[in-house]
C-alpha cells in the first residue's frame, strides 16, 4: 500500500511539473513574443481590452469606407506617440549636421550604429486607426496649420508605395494639409497587412484615398505608370479641384515647406515641369518587352519582336518619372486621344514612364507643355553612382544599385539643393537623417539657419541639357535610363 502511494505521489508530481512547463511555454509563445512585449502594443492592447464597445464603425459607402468616430468611445488615457518627439529623444544636433560640422556628423554616425531603430508594424497602425480622431490627434495631424497661400492653391499628391507603413505615414504627415488631395497607389504584390494598414490610415481622412485600381509594379514594367494614371482618374473624379499634381515615392521627402512648394508652383503659371531630351536610347522602345516569371519574382524581358511606330509617328523623348503637372495636363492625360493612344503604345516598352511623360509634354496642344528639351527639373534630387564626381558628390550613405540611400553625412549637400523633394531616405537605414530632414522644415530651425534656406540663388549648381552619349552618362539627379541587359532579361541598376 505504501509503495502504491509513493508511486501515485511521484506520478502526480510529474504531471504537475509537465503542466507547469506547458503553461510557461504557452505564456512565452503567446504573451512574451516580440510583438506582445512591445510596450506600445501592450498599451494599445490594454485600452482596447477595457471595453467590448467598438472604437470606430466602418460603413460601406460607394465601394469605399468612411470612418465614423463616436465620442462616447474615445479613450481619455494618453497614448505616447512614438514618432513626433524622436529628434529630441535622440538629442540630435541637426543644425550642426546640416551645416556640415565634421565632429557632429562623426558623433552622430557613432550614435546611429549604437542605436536600435524600433520597427513599427502594420498591425500597430491597424490598431492605432481604430479611432480616427485619436489617431489624428496622437500623430499630430490635428495640429497642422494651413496658411492662406496654401488654402488658395490646393495640390494633388500621388504616392507610389509598396512597403514600410511607418515611412509612408511619416511622409504623408510631413506633406499633409487639409485642402490638398492625396492618392496612394499600392503595389498589388505588397503584403496584405501593408495594404490593410494604408487603407485604415486613408479612411481616417476625407482627402486621402487609395487608388481604386491597383497594379503590379515591377522595375522597368508598366505598373507604376498605370498606377499613377489610375490615381489621376480618381483625383479628377473628386468634387474638389486642385492646381497641380506631384508624384512621389515612399522614400522621398520634402526639401521645402508646404508654403514654399506652393510659391514655386505658382511661378510655373500653368506650365508643367517635366524633364526630357530627344531620345538617345532607342532599345527601350524599339522592341516589345514583357513581364516574365512568377507573381513574387517578376522581371521585364526584351523580346525579338519589333515595336510598331508610335501613334501619328510622333518623335519620342527620354525623361524621368517625376513631374509637376498642371490640372489641365492631368485632364489631358486621362481624356485626350493622343495621350491615351501613346499610353497604350508605351505599356510594352522598357521604363514606359520615362518615355511617356517626356514625350507627351513636348507635343503640340499639350496643356502646359513645351518644345524645350532639358534634364533640369525642380521636382526631385538624388545622388547617383553613375554621375558621382560629375554632377553630384559621392554617396556617404549606401548605394542600392545606382541610387544612393542618403545618410546624415549627405545632408549638407542635399539641404543646399533648390529642388522640392529629395530621395532616397530610408527610415530603417538612417532614421537620424530623416528626422533631421523633418526638423529642418520647422520654423525654429529655419530661423536659426537662415544662411541655409534663404538665398538659394547663391548656390552653384550643375545644369546639363544633353546626355553624354559616349559613356551613357544620364540625367543628373535621377535614375539610370538605360539598364544593363543579359540574356534578354532586364537587370535594372536601382
Amino acid at each position: 500500500m505504501m509503495l502504491y502511494l509513493k508511486r501515485f505521489k511521484a506520478r502526480m508530481l510529474l504531471v504537475t511539473i509537465i503542466c507547469l512547463s506547458l503553461a510557461l511555454l504557452m505564456y512565452n509563445i503567446f504573451w512574451n513574443d516580440p510583438i506582445h512585449a512591445n510596450p506600445e502594443f501592450a498599451k494599445w492592447q490594454k485600452i482596447f481590452d477595457e471595453s467590448n464597445k467598438p472604437r470606430g464603425v466602418f460603413v460601406a459607402k460607394n465601394d469605399s469606407y468612411d470612418a465614423i468616430d463616436h465620442d462616447d468611445n474615445v479613450i481619455d488615457d494618453p497614448i505616447d506617440e512614438p514618432f513626433i518627439s524622436r529628434v529630441k529623444q535622440f538629442k540630435l544636433n541637426c543644425s550642426g549636421i546640416i551645416n556640415g560640422d565634421a565632429q557632429v556628423i562623426s558623433e552622430t554616425k557613432i550614435a546611429l550604429h549604437g542605436s536600435n531603430k524600433e520597427v513599427i508594424s502594420s498591425d500597430y497602425f491597424i490598431t492605432a486607426t481604430k479611432t480616427c480622431r485619436e489617431f489624428r490627434k496622437d500623430f499630430g495631424y490635428s495640429n497642422i496649420t494651413v496658411s492662406d497661400i496654401e488654402k488658395e492653391f490646393p495640390i494633388a499628391y500621388i504616392l507610389s508605395v509598396h512597403h514600410n507603413v511607418e515611412q509612408v505615414e511619416f511622409l504623408l504627415r510631413n506633406i499633409y494639409s487639409s485642402q490638398n488631395l492625396y492618392c496612394i497607389h499600392l503595389d498589388k504584390k505588397s503584403t496584405e497587412s501593408f495594404q490593410d494598414a494604408i487603407q485604415y490610415i486613408a479612411r481616417c481622412f476625407d482627402n486621402v484615398m487609395v487608388s481604386s485600381k491597383l497594379e503590379n509594379v515591377v522595375i522597368g514594367g508598366p505598373g507604376r505608370l498605370k498606377g499613377e494614371i489610375n490615381c489621376m482618374r480618381d483625383l479628377l473624379n473628386k468634387d474638389q479641384q486642385w492646381k497641380y499634381a506631384i508624384n512621389l515615392a515612399g522614400t522621398d521627402f520634402p526639401l521645402k515647406t508646404k508654403e514654399e512648394i506652393v510659391q514655386h508652383l505658382k511661378t510655373l503659371n500653368g506650365q508643367n515641369d517635366i524633364a526630357g531630351v530627344e531620345q538617345f536610347d532607342e532599345s527601350r522602345t524599339k522592341y516589345v518587352h514583357k513581364m516574365v516569371g512568377s507573381s513574387d519574382n517578376w522581371v521585364v524581358a526584351k523580346t525579338d519582336e519589333l515595336k510598331q511606330p508610335p501613334p501619328l509617328n510622333i518623335s519620342l523623348y527620354s525623361g524621368v518619372e517625376y513631374y509637376l503637372a498642371s490640372y489641365k495636363f492631368v485632364q489631358h492625360v486621362v481624356f485626350d486621344y493622343l495621350a491615351t493612344s501613346l499610353l497604350k503604345w508605351s505599356l510594352d516598352t522598357l521604363f514606359p514612364e520615362k518615355t511617356y511623360w517626356a514625350t507627351l509634354q513636348r507635343q503640340q496642344g499639350t496643356p502646359g507643355g513645351t518644345l524645350d528639351t532639358t534634364w533640369r527639373t525642380m521636382a526631385r534630387i538624388m545622388k547617383l553612382k553613375s554621375t558621382e564626381g560629375k554632377y553630384n558628390p559621392p554617396c556617404e550613405g549606401m548605394y542600392t544599385g545606382n541610387v544612393c540611400v542618403l545618410g546624415v553625412e549627405d545632408l549638407p549637400y542635399i539641404a543646399n539643393q533648390d529642388r522640392l523633394f529629395a530621395g532616397k531616405l530610408d527610415l530603417y537605414y538612417d532614421h537620424y537623417a530623416l528626422y533631421c530632414m523633418m526638423e529642418r522644415l520647422a520654423p525654429s530651425f529655419r530661423q536659426m539657419n537662415k544662411h541655409i534656406v534663404a538665398d538659394q540663388q547663391a548656390i552653384p549648381r550643375l545644369l546639363v541639357d544633353k546626355p553624354n552619349e559616349a559613356n551613357n552618362v544620364i540625367n543628373p539627379g535621377h535614375e539610370v535610363v538605360n539598364p544593363i541587359r543579359e540574356n534578354n532579361v532586364v537587370e535594372v541598376n536601382l
